[in-house]
């Protein structure tokens, strides 16, 4: 049986702003997604993987510097035998404004540029098809004119958003039905930020590989990307961890405190297990506290900051009301 070795990557999202830190932070972690990328191309090298799908958002369209978008390139360029197809999406749609249209790619490299389409690589027996987004919003489905090749392994790399049959999204809604019908073997999927699992419906498996580095408080948890087999009926994918650091949220219960020494005891011995100096942590303080502490959150963070690679503090106690005051009133 035929089988291809294949990478599937989304959301990247290449020089995001980063608002939430400060610009030395910032300027960090839009270096760390190119760190981060390269381990992808590293893990493509070493696995010998033959197709790499990304599917949309490599970066966001307004924000990339021309020195990413070369490295983006030569970063490709180092790809051993891999080919590469690009699926572009919301956030870099592809028209005369895109940055797509800024380098020339290598020969390895080909980028979907509007309505559905197929590439055939005969001597892998592989069709490839993909499609691609124009402007941020596509309101009705591109997910459509597809006539596979029983004789082939058949890829569909695509960004959008799965909708409910007979509801549209404006993220290119995908339905379930279509997916089905398709007979595609694997369809490698962009815009969700939290990797699916390995979904199947009829003949074809179909999957959010999720984002290879959170990138903010709404991207919790461990990032990565799929790599692995495809053949006709076949699909052996796992995930593969890519990022380099984490965002974290944590509940810390501070019932009864009184003073930032004993919260930040509370908070460090809490969280002792975890890698405060390498993720990035939001902390929700919870509990009752007296009326006279009034906890303020730059305060507790700024004396958090030495012992956390970055730490965000949200104040969600309450006020600990004394009932036995309460009830001596009534009386």
């Amino acid at each position: 049986m035929k089988k291809i070795k294949i990478l599937h990557c989304a959301d990247i999202h290449f020089d995001t702003p980063f608002k939430e830190f400060k610009s030395n932070l910032s300027t960090r972690s839009k270096e760390e997604l190119k760190d981060v990328f390269s381990k992808i191309i590293d893990l493509c090298n070493k696995e010998e993987v033959e197709i790499m799908l990304l599917a949309g958002d490599i970066f966001d369209n307004y924000t990339l510097s021309r020195n990413t978008l070369v490295f983006i390139k030569e970063s490709l360029e180092r790809l051993i035998d891999t080919k590469v197809f690009i699926s572009p999406g919301n956030h870099d749609p592809y028209n005369f404004k895109s940055f797509y249209n800024l380098v020339e790619w290598p020969d390895n490299v080909h980028v979907f540029k509007g309505e559905m389409e197929k590439v055939i690589l005969e001597d892998k027996g592989v069709c490839v098809y993909g499609a691609a987004f124009n402007e941020n919003y596509v309101n009705s489905t591109i997910f459509k004119n597809i006539n596979v090749d029983n004789d082939l392994v058949n890829l569909l790399v695509i960004h959008g958003e799965i909708a409910n049959e007979g509801s549209t999204n404006e993220y290119n809604p995908i339905y379930i039905s279509d997916i089905e019908k398709s007979d595609l073997d694997y369809v490698a999927l962009g815009h969700r930020h939290k990797f699916s699992g390995i979904c199947r419906v009829g003949k074809t498996s179909y999957a959010y590989s999720g984002c290879p580095q959170g990138r903010g408080f709404d991207e919790l948890g461990e990032k990565g990307v799929l790599v692995g087999e495809i053949g006709k009926d076949y699909v052996n994918l796992r995930f593969e961890k890519t990022c380099i650091r984490k965002y974290m949220e944590e509940e810390v219960n501070i019932n009864g405190l009184f003073g930032y020494r004993e919260i930040k005891r509370k908070i460090l011995s809490d969280l002792k297990n975890l890698n405060l100096k390498k993720d990035i942590f939001k902390l929700n303080l919870i509990g009752e506290l007296d009326a006279s502490f009034k906890i303020d959150e730059d305060i507790l963070k700024e004396k958090l900051s030495n012992d956390f690679y970055f730490v965000k503090v949200k104040d969600k106690t309450n006020i600990k009301i004394d009932r036995s005051e309460e009830h001596t009133s009534e009386l």
